[in-house]
């Protein structure tokens, strides 16, 4: 089960994992994996040169509220965004067309206040996305986006190096939609962790 960590003002209501339901994952024998979005889909969230700091304190302190164990990840979002940044960037002779050096700066951010702490940073995105987190060692986890028409997404899953990748969503789990995951069979660890 991956669930969500946010601010305060969550971006969808009930968007943010409760206790409440941490206890149903235990007593459903689950584990979860947790991932830290608040408007993760927007360019002003990797143009704003705080926010990595910033999310990366929420997220401790969600860990520390939830008993997240150690050696487990926290995974943040890069949510289309550097197809955003292509659009925008459509007429303009630019040689960071996808902002990526924006999501490396975030990331760079995000790992130094984590650093401090004894969990790993994991990445949602493009494949673009993570090829250059994980090559830059600014992700440990790299969770591909079923978005197929975002930057570099067949090349990066035919290397191999995702630790989970999206698939289709479905409503067929207790009646709620939900987006299913494939996990790489080259490691059963994708930093998540049992209640």
């Amino acid at each position: 089960m991956i669930r969500y960590y946010d601010w305060p003002d969550e971006t969808l209501p009930g968007k943010t994992l409760t206790i409440g339901e941490l206890a149903q994952i235990k007593q459903n024998l689950l584990n979860v994996a947790v991932i830290f979005q608040h408007h993760n889909d927007k360019i002003a969230t990797f143009e704003d040169p705080n926010r990595g700091v910033l999310d990366a304190n929420i997220s401790l302190d969600l860990a520390r509220t939830f008993s997240q164990p150690a050696n487990t990840a926290i995974y943040f979002g890069v949510d289309g965004v550097d197809s955003q940044f292509l659009e925008r960037n459509r007429n303009r002779d630019m040689t960071d067309k996808y902002g990526i050096s924006s999501i490396k700066r975030y990331f760079a951010d995000v790992n130094r206040v984590v650093a401090g702490s004894s969990y790993f940073v994991g990445a949602y995105g493009s494949g673009l996305v993570c090829r250059e987190l994980l090559d830059s060692n600014l992700a440990r986890y790299c969770w591909l986006a079923n978005a197929r028409s975002w930057p570099e997404y067949a090349l990066f899953e035919a290397t191999g190096r995702w630790s989970l990748k999206q698939s289709v969503s479905t409503k067929n789990c207790f009646g709620e939609e939900v987006d299913l995951n494939v996990m790489n069979g080259a490691s059963a660890n994708f930093g998540q962790w049992p209640p």
